[in-house]
């Protein structure tokens, strides 16, 4: 663990060394979690910060460097070479709400006729689909069709409009599976 995060420390340069520091200084603790002393970041070579994340964060420290290092870069195309070389894209993948909580969104989701009307009035799913999933009996099996089929063709631009549908249909549910997710099992907010 601590050799991963020194290797990945080695690898960046001077100025991204000073925003890493500057990360680890000013990123919002979960409550309960100290924040490493500011005179021991502000002054630590790249072994030092190693040895401090690992002694006051342990086994989470490597996911959290990379967290840091994606609060780095806006977006994944501005990824510094040596990050995108040593480091696989499924380190720090942006992965879509609608995908991350499939499971969650299949099992729970309850008003699925307005948010088919309102996809196939957006153009996300045809009329013949659209049909298709309105004939199946179960909400689940609605819900299963609807992300084999047209999420899954459709992409990116399918999801983020199935997310605001979402948003506005399953509201409570969406609210609580963002609450899960900022605070199930994250060392920072």
């Amino acid at each position: 663990m601590a050799n991963s995060l020194l290797k990945t420390l080695e690898e960046l340069g001077s100025g991204d060394l000073e925003k890493f520091k500057h990360a680890l200084l000013h990123t919002k603790m979960k409550e309960g979690l100290p924040k490493i002393p500011k005179d021991q970041v502000e002054t630590a070579d790249k072994d030092e910060i190693v040895k401090l994340m690992v002694e006051i964060y342990g086994q989470r420290c490597v996911e959290k460097a990379a967290q840091y290092l994606k609060s780095l870069y806006a977006t994944t195309d501005q990824y510094p070479t040596w990050y995108n070389q040593t480091h696989s894209r499924k380190v720090c993948p942006e992965v879509h709400f609608v995908d991350k909580h499939q499971c969650d969104l299949k099992a729970r989701v309850n008003n699925i006729g307005p948010i088919l009307d309102k996809l196939l009035e957006k153009g996300v799913i045809r009329q013949e689909v659209y049909d298709k999933i309105r004939d199946t009996p179960t909400t689940q099996e609605k819900m299963r069709k609807l992300f084999r089929g047209p999420l899954k063709s459709g992409g990116q631009k399918a999801k983020d409009v199935f997310y605001q549908i979402l948003e506005e249909e399953e509201s409570y549910l969406v609210d609580d599976l963002k609450r899960k997710e900022s605070g199930a099992g994250a060392i920072w907010n």
